[in-house]
Formats: structure tokens, C-alpha cells, sequence
């Protein structure tokens, strides 16, 4: 980095997940190559694992579909027309959180 500090980031698709996530580890000023060495294993272990994502929602960490959903409207549908985001969450709520078992 321009500040001369790195920062150790471990990056992997977690089992059954579409998408990349990375997790900081922690600054090179602070821990030692064997100890973030040490953590990426323990992270790549916990990324493996079949039931990584069921075990993150339990922890509370991944949102409820019900809770992003409540997100998108407050983030990305606030400037939109009323009429707009009444349909998108009308569909929202029918086809995705009704069949999975969430009310909006």
C-alpha cells in the first residue's frame, strides 16, 4: 500500500455459494507470516466444510432473505417511484419469500 502497512485478506468460494467472499485477516504489522498462515488454514477448513453457509446464517452473519429484502427496498428502491417498488417487492414477496416460508 502507499502507506507502506499490507493487509492480509483471505479470499475463497465458500462450498455451495455462488459467489467469492474475503475475509481481513489482519495487517502485517500485527501477526506474523506463520500466524496468518495458520488462520488462512483454519479459514480454508471452515470454507470446505457442506454446511459452511447454514452454519454462517446461524451465527447470524449471512441476512435472512426476509432481512436483504427489507435492505434492497431501504437501499436501492428509496428512489424509485412508489409504483415501481410496490411491484418489485409485491414479486419479491410472492415468488421468493412465500414459498420459502418468510413474511414481509
Amino acid at each position: 500500500m502507499a502507506s507502506g502497512v499490507a493487509t492480509f485478506i483471505f479470499e475463497m468460494r465458500p462450498k455451495g455459494a455462488g459467489a467469492m467472499k474475503q475475509v481481513k485477516i489482519g495487517r502485517s504489522s500485527d501477526m506474523s507470516i506463520d500466524q496468518v498462515r495458520a488462520r488462512a488454514r483454519e479459514l480454508a477448513l471452515d470454507y470446505t466444510s457442506p454446511d459452511f453457509l447454514q452454519t454462517e446464517a446461524a451465527r447470524g452473519q449471512t441476512p435472512t432473505f426476509s432481512e436483504a429484502a427489507h435492505l434492497y427496498d431501504q437501499l436501492a428502491l428509496s428512489n424509485k417511484s412508489a409504483t415501481y417498488r410496490e411491484k418489485t417487492m409485491g414479486t419479491l414477496r410472492h415468488y421468493a419469500e412465500r414459498p420459502l416460508g418468510a413474511d414481509l
